[in-house]
Parts: structure tokens; C-alpha cells; sequence
């Protein structure tokens, strides 16, 4: 997995405010759509591992849905993984361990960062077991490509087909696709025709954040048949 500087600051700066950010509307919107899937597809007591976890920020939501789950994590920057570690267990720690043992992986926002995506799916479904579950999230729509995308590393941006085609090639039948976040896609505009800035999330207030977060989950509820959104994600199966 690759990583930029900048990248590692972002994603330190969230381990090092873990409460703020889980409680970050953003946050739990994308984790809300993750777990409703691995709710529908994986037993009441799920294995899962994220893949490339980052603050794990993922992880603290998965246990509060699923209290008698587990969860696995991948991260490859070393200071992190310590982290995780830390606050999770060693045993938690999926890097020497098979994923044929997970029901399902997670990749929340990791694969527009590998330069040859394709092949780090295939990589993965060779590990996975037969009919497990591929979760993917990415950041949506190369028209929304700014200095954000720069700074945190990004290849690229998809659209939903454009990223169906790419877990196609690399082995899995796709069984679900469709963009997050649609109210988003007017801040992606703005940003992207700022300027240079800082590669943060913005700062709300309690109740601001609460609004979003509100919101976003209608838009969670109807967002499959709405055509555009800053994310896109798609659910797909080991073959």
C-alpha cells in the first residue's frame, strides 16, 4: 500500500483525536453503510478485517454493532499498527494471519491509492476465501479532483462503473454499486476551486455535526438510485 507524508500526518492526527473523529459525521456515515452490508451478508457473529485501517477509526464502530464480532486489521504504516495494536489487541493485528478465515474485508478509501488497482484486488481475492465478501469505498467523480486528491496521494477518483470494472478484472462478481454522499459533491466543488489549503476535515460544532449527520443518513436510505455523490462504494464477492 502506498502512502504520502501528508497522508500519515492526516491519518495520525485522527489517532491522536479518536473520539472526535468517531463521532465525526463523515465518519460514521461511511462505517453506517459498511456495517448495514456486513449486516446482510455475514453471520451475527462476524469476522472482519480492514484492510489498510488506518486510525481505526472503522473498527470502534464494528464493535459497538457487533459486540460479539471480531475484528482484524491490515495497516502498513508501522506507527499506526502500533497504535492499533494498543487499543485492540495484538491478536487483532491481521498481517501474518489468512484472510481465508474472514467472512468479509473492508476497504474504506485505500484503493485509489495504489498506483496498479487491479492488481491489489487480485492480490486480495487470491487470499480470501470462496464466497467471501470485498467491501469497497473510494473517493467519486474525476471532476472532483483537487489538491485534496494530491496531497492525500490519490491515483485517481471512479465512477461506480468505472469501479466495478476494476473488481471485475481482478477476479470478483460485483453484487452491489452505487455512490455515497450525494450532498457532498457541492463542498467538493468549492474545494476544488479554493486554492491550495490544508488537507483537513472541517471543523463543526456539536450540533452542526449532528444536522450532517442526520441528513446524510436519508441520503443513505435513497442514495442508491441517485446517479452521483464525493463517494463511491461497491459490495462484491470471492470467485
Amino acid at each position: 500500500m502506498t502512502r504520502s507524508s501528508e497522508l500519515e500526518r492526516h491519518l495520525a492526527d485522527q489517532a491522536g483525536s479518536e473520539a472526535h473523529f468517531e463521532g465525526f459525521f463523515w465518519h460514521r456515515l461511511r462505517s453506517d453503510y459498511a456495517l448495514d452490508v456486513i449486516g446482510r451478508l455475514a453471520p451475527s457473529s462476524p469476522v472482519i478485517v480492514d484492510v489498510g485501517a488506518g486510525a481505526g477509526i472503522f473498527g470502534s464502530h464494528f464493535a459497538r454493532r457487533f459486540p460479539g464480532g471480531t475484528y482484524g486489521f491490515i495497516e502498513p504504516i508501522p506507527a499506526l499498527a502500533q497504535r492499533l495494536r494498543q487499543r485492540y489487541s495484538p491478536g487483532a493485528d491481521w498481517s501474518e494471519r489468512s484472510l481465508r478465515d474472514a467472512d468479509g474485508l473492508v476497504l474504506l478509501d485505500v484503493l485509489e491509492h495504489q498506483e496498479d488497482d487491479a492488481a491489489f484486488l487480485a492480490d486480495l481475492r487470491e487470499k480470501m476465501r470462496l464466497g467471501a465478501f470485498l467491501l469497497v469505498t473510494c473517493p467519486a467523480l474525476s471532476w472532483l479532483w483537487s489538491d485534496w486528491d494530491e496531497k492525500m496521494g490519490h491515483y485517481r477518483r471512479y465512477s461506480a462503473g468505472g469501479l466495478a470494472a476494476v473488481a471485475t478484472k481482478a477476479g470478483f462478481k460485483v453484487t452491489e454499486s452505487r455512490y455515497l454522499f450525494p450532498a457532498l459533491v457541492l463542498p467538493g466543488i468549492f474545494r476544488k476551486y479554493r486554492g491550495r489549503g490544508p488537507a483537513e476535515f472541517p471543523q463543526f460544532s456539536t450540533a452542526a455535526n449532528s444536522i450532517l449527520y442526520r441528513l446524510g443518513k436519508f441520503g443513505l436510505a435513497g442514495g442508491k438510485w441517485i446517479p452521483f455523490g464525493s463517494s463511491v462504494a461497491i459490495v462484491c464477492k470471492s470467485r
